[in-house]
Order: structure tokens, then C-alpha cells, then sequence
């Protein structure tokens, strides 16, 4: 058992680390067209609305979900800062994938 002391503001933030640092474990175990397409759902979005959202054409986000390409390094992220997610946990999913430049990303 762990005994934690502090003022009630502090818990909270200490409580808000521990839950920020679960999702981003969770996010993790997925492989990366997983976690785009899990992210995008959650948010109610399409393809061509994410796109619009990161400034690339939706056939990027079809690509990277399927996993016939990955994301550049600026997509990856415009990805994580619109899902509000680290970039560590869609930069290095479980699969350890490397992510190399878009062709189909607008420049």
C-alpha cells in the first residue's frame, strides 16, 4: 500500500498524471493504423475531416490506416497535437515501426 500526501490540488494533478500516463499505455499496445482509426472514431470524424483538420488529402489518412504508408515526421505531429495525445505514443507504437515521409501528404 502507497501513502500519498499533499494538498487536494496536488492529488488532482498527481491523479491527472496517472491517468494521462494509462491512455498513452494503452494508445501504445496498438499499432499505428489502429491508433489512428481508434482516435478518429472517437472523435466522430471522417477521413476527409481529419485530413482537412492536419492539412494533408485524405488519401494520406486512408494510407496510414491501412498501413500502406506512415506518416511523416510534421504529420505525426499535427496528429498527436490534434488528438491531443504524446507523440511518443504514435511515434513508437508496440510494433516499433519506423516512420518515413508520405508521398501522398500536401506539401
Amino acid at each position: 500500500m502507497i501513502y500519498i500526501s499533499g494538498t487536494p490540488e496536488e492529488l488532482a494533478v498527481f491523479i491527472q498524471l496517472l491517468t494521462e500516463s494509462e491512455r498513452s499505455r494503452s494508445r501504445s499496445n496498438q499499432s499505428l493504423p489502429d491508433q489512428l482509426i481508434s482516435e478518429r472514431r472517437k472523435k466522430s470524424m471522417t477521413q476527409q475531416q481529419l485530413a482537412d483538420a492536419i492539412g494533408v488529402c485524405r488519401s494520406a489518412i486512408a494510407n496510414w490506416e491501412t498501413g500502406q504508408q506512415t506518416p511523416s515526421t510534421k504529420a505525426l505531429i499535427a496528429l498527436a497535437n490534434f488528438f491531443g495525445c504524446p507523440l511518443d505514443a504514435l511515434a513508437n507504437p508496440a510494433t516499433g515501426t519506423q516512420h518515413n515521409d508520405s508521398e501522398t501528404e500536401r506539401r
